[in-house]
């Protein structure tokens, strides 16, 4: 149940896609990026941690000994 509802929220949230493709790597910002690049790159580093924050904060404590340890959004 908590699978469907953590599915839901990241759809709501615009996060789905980033757990359903995996982890991604961000290309390092290049020299005398424009604030519009800057800013694209910052959301993009840390889309990650707030795909894992939705999901950590709505498992119960059991099912959250078992994803703590997942170095992706998608494996938890």
């Amino acid at each position: 149940m908590w699978a469907i509802k953590i599915k839901t929220y990241l759809k709501a949230l615009n996060m789905w896609d980033g757990v359903e493709q995996g982890a991604t790597h961000v290309p390092p910002l290049r020299e005398n990026a424009t604030l519009n690049e800057i800013k694209k790159h910052e959301e993009q580093v840390t889309k990650s941690t707030k795909e894992f924050t939705c999901i950590h904060s709505i498992v119960l404590e059991v099912i959250f000994g078992r994803i703590m340890a997942f170095e992706t959004t998608k494996k938890a």
